[in-house]
C-alpha cells in the first residue's frame, strides 16, 4: 500500500520525522458464513441506516415488525421487498424462520422487548443505549446465559474505520502502554429542538455514549478508577439540555479525557490522541464523517488509507461481529456485558456531573440515570 503523509501536525518540524509502511492491520467487518435470518423489531428513522448497512453487506432480514403496520411495510417494500411484515413483535418472535433479532425501538419499552426476545430463544442484538440501570442490564445479560443465546449492543462507533485501526494497533502492542486517550468530539446538537429528545435531561451526555464505549475499548476494558465530569449549557444554544461536557476518567498508570461541544453552528470535528510509551495515534476528521489517522513511533510515521464510514457501514461492522461470535461460538466483542462496562464509566459522568464530585464506575448513586 502507498503511504501517504500529509503534516497537519507539524511533526516534521518537532524533528527528523521520515516515513514507514502503514502496519498490515486488518480493520474491516469479518467475513461470515453462518445462515443469519433476521427479524428486525421497531422502524424508527434510525432503521434506514441499520437497513442500509445490511442491504450493502447482503445480509438477510426476513421479518420486519412495527406497531404502525404501514410503517413497516414501507420499509419492507424500500429495503427487503421479500420480508414478512408483523405489528406485534411477538409474532415475529414466534417466525422459526427468524434466529437473530435486531431491537431498533426507541429505549422506551425497550427493556420488557428484549427480555422476551430472549426468552423466546433468539440471538439478540440491542440498539444502543439498552438499558438506563446497570442492574437491569446485568439481570439481562444473566436471562441471555440462561436460555443459551447471545446478547450484544450495536456500539456502531466501535468500527468506525480510524477507531478499529486504531484499536487493533494497540491489541498488537505497536504503542506500547497506554498514558491517555483525549478525545475531543464538535457538533451541532440543537437538531433535537422541538423534539423528545430536547426533554432528556441527560441528552448530550447519552447521545456521547459512544466516546464512553470508545474509550472502554481503546484502554482494553481495562476498569477506571474514578470518572469526573461538568456539564453546562453554551450561551448560544436554543435547546434545554445542557450541550458542554467534559469528562475525565483515571485509570491505574493513565488519565484520558472527553470533550462533546454540542454547539457548533459552523464547525464539526470527531478527533483523538491516543499516546503510548513506544508510539502515538492521531486521528480527525469532520463531524461523524471520514477520520484521517496518522501512527507516529519512533521519529517515523505513516498515515494509511482507509475505506468505510462512520454511517452506515458502522452498523455493518456491529452485526457481524455478532455473527462471527455466534458463528464460532464464542462471545463476541460488543456482548452486553462487555457494553455495561462502557455504560458504567457513562452513568459515572452524569452522576459527577450532577453532584460535583468523582464518582467510581458502578458505584452506588452511579449505576442508573438520575442516580
Amino acid at each position: 500500500m502507498v503511504n501517504e503523509f500529509i503534516d497537519p501536525f507539524g511533526l516534521w518540524k518537532q524533528g527528523i520525522f521520515s516515513g514507514m509502511p502503514p502496519p498490515n492491520i486488518d480493520y474491516l467487518p469479518p467475513k461470515t458464513t453462518f445462515p443469519a435470518r433476521i427479524g428486525f423489531i421497531g422502524c424508527d428513522d434510525e432503521a434506514y441506516q441499520i437497513l442500509t448497512a445490511y442491504m450493502r453487506a447482503d445480509y438477510d432480514v426476513v421479518a420486519i415488525s412495527d406497531p404502525n403496520l404501514a410503517t413497516a411495510k414501507t420499509i419492507r417494500d424500500t429495503f427487503y421487498p421479500g420480508a414478512k411484515v408483523y405489528a406485534d413483535y411477538r409474532d415475529l418472535l414466534a417466525d422459526s424462520s427468524v434466529n437473530i433479532v435486531d431491537v431498533s425501538n426507541s429505549m422506551m419499552g425497550r427493556l420488557p422487548l428484549l427480555e422476551n426476545c430472549l426468552r423466546a430463544g433468539k440471538h439478540v442484538l440491542s440498539q444502543k443505549y439498552f438499558v438506563d440501570d446497570l442492574d437491569k442490564g446485568e439481570a439481562l445479560v444473566r436471562i441471555a446465559k440462561e436460555y443459551g443465546v447471545k446478547f450484544a449492543v450495536n456500539q456502531d462507533a466501535r468500527w468506525v474505520p480510524a477507531y478499529r485501526y486504531a484499536r487493533n494497533l494497540i491489541h498488537d502492542g505497536y504503542i506500547g502502554k497506554i498514558t491517555s486517550v483525549n478525545f475531543l468530539a464538535i457538533w451541532n446538537h440543537n437538531y433535537v429542538k422541538g423534539t423528545p429528545l430536547e426533554e432528556q435531561k441527560y441528552c448530550l451526555p447519552l447521545f456521547g455514549q459512544s466516546w464512553f464505549d470508545l474509550l472502554n475499548m481503546l484502554m482494553d476494558h481495562k476498569p477506571a478508577q474514578k470518572v469526573f465530569a461538568s456539564l453546562t449549557e453554551s450561551p448560544d444554544q436554543v435547546v434545554k439540555p445542557p450541550l458542554l461536557m467534559h469528562s475525565l476518567v483515571q485509570y491505574e498508570h493513565a488519565q484520558s479525557s472527553i470533550s462533546l461541544q454540542g454547539d457548533s453552528a459552523d464547525f464539526g470535528m470527531d478527533a483523538v490522541v491516543i499516546l503510548g510509551d513506544e508510539g502515538v495515534i492521531l486521528s480527525d476528521g469532520a463531524e461523524r464523517g471520514e477520520q484521517d489517522l496518522w501512527f507516529v513511533s519512533r521519529k517515523k510515521v505513516c498515515k494509511p488509507h482507509l475505506e468505510g464510514d462512520w454511517l452506515p457501514g458502522g452498523f455493518h461492522g456491529s452485526m457481524a461481529e455478532f455473527i462471527k461470535a455466534i458463528e464460532d461460538g464464542v462471545e463476541p466483542e460488543n456482548s452486553a456485558e462487555n457494553v455495561l462496562g462502557s455504560l458504567a464509566l457513562c452513568f459515572a459522568a452524569i452522576a459527577s456531573s450532577e453532584m460535583g464530585r468523582t464518582y467510581s464506575p458502578g458505584e452506588h448513586g452511579a449505576r442508573k440515570i438520575g442516580g
